[in-house]
C-alpha cells in the first residue's frame, strides 16, 4: 500500500480511478493514501475503498486530505469500513470546506447512526458543499437521522439530488419528514431510495402527497419491502395520475399490495386515459413494480410514444 501511495504522488502518474475493494487497507493504508491525495502531482478523482477495515481513524485521515486545496478527488466510496459516527463527523467537516471538490460519497454499512446523519445533514446545508450524491444505506439512521437529512434538503444551499437511505429503520415519521422536504421549492432531490424500511401505509400516503406537489422534482422513488399494503398503494396510484407528478420510476416490490393495490393502479390508468389531458408534466415513463398476493410481479409502464400520439398518457399492465 505504501508503494502504491508513493506511485500516485509521482509526477509521471496519470491515474484517475483506483479501486481497492477488500484489500485490508486499514487505517495505516488509508493514511498513506490520504497523504498521496494531497500531493499537487496526484491526478486521482475516483477512489473505491469498501471493505477495508479502516475505521474512524482511516476516515479522519481521508477527511483531512479532502480539505487540501491540491486534492482533486470527486468520488469516494467507503462502504463497510466501520467508520461510525466519529468518522462520519470528520467527513462532514471536510465536505463543508470550500476547497473540497467531492460530489459523491458512499458511506453504506458503516454504523453511522443518527449522530453521523445529523453531522452530514449540517454539511449538506453549507453553501460550500458540492455533494450531489450521498449513499447511507444500512446505517441505522432511523427517523431521527431522516428528519435531520430532510431539514437539510430544504436548504437553498443544498445541492443533493440522490439520497440512499435503504435499510435504515426509517418509519412513517421519517417518511413524513422527507415527504415534507420533497414539497419544498428549494429541494433538488431527484432520486430517493427508502427500500427495506418501515414506512408503512402512513408514510406512503405522505410521500404520495409530496409527489403530487408542483414543486416536487422527484423522478425515482424506491419503496420496496416497506409494508405499504393496499392503502399505501391506493394513495400512490392516485398520485401517479396527477399532472404535476414528475415520477418515472416507482419500486413497490414486496409490499403485499394485494389485488386491491393492483386494481387501484388499473383504475389510475383508466382515469388517466379518460381525462385525455392535452399536456402532461410527468410520468412519461413510469415503472411500478409490485409483489401481489399470488407472488408474481406486475409492471405498469406509461409509454411516451402513446402520450405524444394521443395527447394523453396511456398505460398498460404487463404481468411477469
Amino acid at each position: 500500500m505504501l508503494a502504491l501511495a508513493e506511485a500516485i504522488k509521482s509526477e509521471t502518474c496519470t491515474l484517475h480511478t483506483l479501486s481497492l475493494w477488500s484489500n485490508y487497507v486499514r487505517a495505516e493504508g488509508a493514511r498513506a493514501l490520504a497523504e498521496a491525495l494531497t500531493s499537487d502531482k496526484c491526478t486521482l478523482h475516483t477512489l473505491f475503498l469498501p471493505y477495508n477495515e479502516m475505521g474512524a481513524d482511516g476516515a479522519r485521515a481521508l477527511a483531512e486530505a479532502l480539505k487540501s486545496d491540491t486534492c482533486t478527488l470527486h468520488e469516494l466510496e467507503l462502504g463497510a469500513n466501520e467508520v461510525g459516527a466519529d468518522g462520519a463527523r470528520a467527513l462532514a467537516e471536510a465536505i463543508k470546506n470550500e476547497t473540497c471538490t467531492l460530489h459523491t460519497l458512499d458511506l453504506g454499512s458503516n454504523e453511522v447512526g443518527a449522530d453521523g446523519a445529523r453531522a452530514l445533514a449540517e454539511a449538506l446545508r453549507s453553501e460550500t458543499c458540492t455533494l450531489h450524491t450521498l449513499d447511507l444505506h444500512y446505517n441505522g439512521v432511523g427517523d431521527e437521522g431522516a428528519r435531520a437529512l430532510a431539514e437539510a434538503l430544504t436548504s437553498d444551499t443544498c445541492t443533493l439530488h440522490t439520497l440512499n437511505l435503504n435499510r435504515n429503520y426509517v418509519g412513517a415519521d421519517g417518511a413524513r419528514a422527507l415527504a415534507e422536504a420533497l414539497r419544498s421549492e428549494t429541494c433538488t432531490v431527484h432520486a430517493l431510495d427508502l427500500g427495506h424500511n418501515e414506512v408503512g401505509a402512513d408514510g406512503a400516503r405522505a410521500l404520495a402527497e409530496a409527489i403530487k406537489s408542483e414543486t416536487c422534482t422527484l423522478h425515482t422513488l424506491d419503496l420496496h419491502h416497506n409494508e405499504v399494503g393496499p392503502d399505501g398503494a391506493r394513495a400512490l396510484a392516485e398520485a401517479l395520475t396527477s399532472d404535476k407528478c414528475t415520477l418515472h420510476t416507482l419500486n413497490l416490490y414486496d409490499n403485499e399490495v394485494g389485488p386491491d393495490g393492483e386494481r387501484d393502479l388499473d383504475e389510475a390508468q383508466a382515469l388517466s386515459r379518460a381525462r385525455r389531458r392535452p399536456r402532461h408534466h410527468g410520468l412519461l415513463r413510469a415503472i411500478v413494480r409490485l409483489l401481489i398476493l399470488r407472488q408474481r410481479a406486475s409492471e405498469v409502464v406509461f409509454h411516451p410514444k402513446r402520450l405524444r400520439r394521443e395527447g394523453v398518457f396511456d398505460a398498460w399492465a404487463h404481468d411477469g
